[in-house]
């Protein structure tokens, strides 16, 4: 019983994870598509 709720504790952890990571790539992209943008509206 304990070692269900241990295993359940490390994936929920382990998927913060990976959604944290996933959200910051996007923060990246989003930041670089935007300075794209933005250098073709100066034009």
């Amino acid at each position: 019983m304990l070692w269900r709720k241990v295993k359940a504790v490390l994936r929920a952890l382990w998927l913060g994870e990976a959604l944290t990571a996933a959200l910051r790539r996007n923060r990246e992209a989003a930041d670089a598509l935007d300075a794209v943008v933005k250098e073709m509206l100066k034009q």
